[in-house]
């Protein structure tokens, strides 16, 4: 076991976007904007989980896992917060890749505020009631980063897609 299980794991958590893109689209191929929602799930697993860790710590440290947490715990606090900061381009990347429109670019940096600021509060003060606030912020992160993705969707590929259909219908 080594504390790099977090990054590791991460990986395995970032998939099923993937599986859902693959599953969704013609032929089951996957574009850019996969890799996209894929990568927001990752970032958003490690300060998620390394914050969870550290509150649990003790509890992982008697059962023999090797967290960094219970192994680098000077480092929990810098890195929770750089990953934190690791969020800030991802609605950018969903926009740039045409999952989104660039309002939700917009949108996503006071969501992303809402994980950095108890992070840096953390990265200030090393306490398990800042890490439950980090952990709870990106608990709200993860489904409010899909919801607003759903809101501002880039329906201009699915409209010519049946504008194409209907173009067809009635020739």
């Amino acid at each position: 076991y080594h504390y790099s299980n977090t990054w590791l794991g991460a990986v395995v958590g970032a998939v099923p976007p993937l599986i859902g893109w693959a599953a969704a689209s013609a032929h089951g191929a996957l574009a850019p904007g996969a890799f996209a929602l894929a990568a927001a799930v990752y970032v958003w697993q490690i300060p998620h989980f390394i914050a969870l860790a550290w509150t649990y710590r003790r509890d992982y440290a008697r059962a023999g896992y090797r967290m960094l947490s219970n192994t680098h715990a000077h480092d929990v606090t810098p890195v929770v917060f750089l990953w934190s900061l690791y969020l800030l381009p991802l609605g950018a990347a969903c926009a740039a890749t045409s999952v989104t429109t660039w309002w939700f670019a917009v949108d996503t940096l006071a969501l992303d505020a809402l994980v950095i600021a108890p992070a840096n509060r953390f990265l200030r003060k090393r306490s398990n009631a800042n890490s439950r606030s980090v952990f709870r912020a990106t608990l709200v992160w993860l489904p409010a980063f899909f919801a607003l993705a759903a809101l501002h969707h880039d329906w201009s590929a699915l409209r010519a897609l049946f504008a194409g259909t209907a173009a067809a219908a009635t020739a």
